[in-house]
């Protein structure tokens, strides 16, 4: 059973160290901390994430995603022009996505 859990994260908008190889993006949204597809072969699953480990159970749901995106553009010094992944450790468009629009959020408008 899929259980929901509202919760408060200091960010959204997550910097990668290094320009990432395989999508060539510098940064990440994730709108959901947990995925409830449970694919085997995801590689959120492993440690190198420090993910909880009812990964597919337990979705954790950021709140005020789009106050928080807005937020941390608006006091933007550092940022550069670059891709954004959305949802690389979740799927944006799990199906929490019908109750809770965060991933919409995320999108400018």
């Amino acid at each position: 059973m899929i259980k929901y859990v509202p919760k408060e994260f200091k960010t959204i908008l997550n910097k990668y160290k290094f320009i990432d190889s395989w999508f060539w993006c510098r940064y990440s949204i994730n709108p959901y901390n947990g995925c409830e597809f449970a694919c085997t072969y995801c590689d959120s699953r492993s440690h190198k994430y420090h993910l909880q480990p009812e990964f597919d159970h337990l979705i954790y749901v950021k709140n005020n995603v789009g106050v928080m995106l807005e937020n941390r553009l608006r006091r933007a010094r550092t940022l550069l022009p670059d891709v954004v992944a959305i949802g690389g450790t979740c799927d944006a468009y799990q199906p929490a996505e019908k109750s809770y629009n965060n991933t919409r959020q995320c999108s400018p408008e």
